[in-house]
């Protein structure tokens, strides 16, 4: 799933442009990401391994993992795909490390009992999910600025197949809050509709080609270059990459994700105008 976030390849600090991409590459905006709204209540602490807080009516856990010092910290959100877990998409995958590197970690877990959407996500189906879950999102960012005040410039989500629809997902309907997506075997098309986000932000949208289908039921190389055409449409900068391997994440991936995500903070249109760096795979390509 995201075992391309194992570690940041760049220095994380308080430039605008930490990875090291060239500022002048990219059409960079003078506004910055608007703070979140403040949580209804009391924010749960934020500061160990789990939290729990009450997000639309519901009590969520959250996965955490915080760097040495995460004031001024970039901030990853991972959803995990159908069948898994926060502790999964921490555990399995490595993202510990990405605290090493200066990263704030979120996994949110999906909803339990009867508020659990069919797959795994509320993208689909009931509203009420799905607004449950970018509550998750809005009450977290919320409570991690007032407590730890991470840099808000720097927010990005990524998830595979299940996961990477609720990254899909999220860019639609709070992309003014997102620096930059990264869905592995997401879209939109049969399940998510696509709708116009609020605010610009890159994309790079990663699929296994064809035969990335789960259970011959959801065709993700269908929604992939789906979403991946309606961002062009609306003037967002995609990079696409094929990596061919069917439902799966490729093992290659983890540096030229981190470097993408750190090369492209708030407002940062497209960083890559001169063509991608070295480190991306020969299967990515800006369309």
């Amino acid at each position: 799933m995201l075992s391309l976030l194992l570690a940041c390849t760049g220095t994380v600090d308080d430039d605008k442009n930490p990875g090291g991409g060239d500022d002048t590459a990219g059409d960079v905006e003078t506004t910055l990401a608007p703070e979140p709204a403040a949580y209804d209540g009391d924010c749960p602490d934020i500061s160990g391994d789990f939290t729990i807080q009450t997000s639309a009516g519901q009590s969520r856990d959250v996965r955490v993992v915080l760097p040495d010092n995460p004031e001024g910290a970039p901030v990853v959100f991972a959803w995990h795909p159908l069948g898994g877990t926060a502790s999964y998409a921490i555990s399995a995958f490595g993202l510990d490390d990405m605290a090493n590197e200066g990263w704030v970690v979120i996994a949110p877990e999906a909803a339990s009992g009867s508020d659990h959407p069919a797959f795994e996500w509320g993208f689909v189906g009931d509203p009420d999910m799905g607004a449950a879950d970018l509550a998750v999102f809005d009450d977290t960012l919320s409570c991690l600025y007032q407590q730890h005040n991470i840099d808000l410039d720097r927010v990005y989500a990524s998830g595979f197949s299940a996961g990477g629809m609720m990254t899909s997902y999220l860019a639609l309907n709070r992309s003014q809050h997102l620096a930059a997506i990264a869905p592995y075997s997401g879209g939109t098309g049969d399940l998510l509709d696509y709708e116009t986000p609020e605010h610009t932000l890159p994309a790079l949208i990663v699929w296994g080609g064809s035969g990335d289908i789960w259970n011959g039921v959801i065709n993700f190389h269908d929604a992939a270059t789906a979403f991946s055409d309606s961002l062009q449409g609306d003037g967002h900068f995609v990079i696409e990459c094929d990596h061919g391997g069917g439902h799966t994440i490729s093992p290659s991936v983890t540096n030229w994700t981190a470097d993408f995500f750190l090369n492209h903070p708030y407002g940062t249109a497209n960083a890559y105008a001169d063509g991608l760096p070295d480190g991306f795979p020969s299967y990515c390509e800006i369309p």
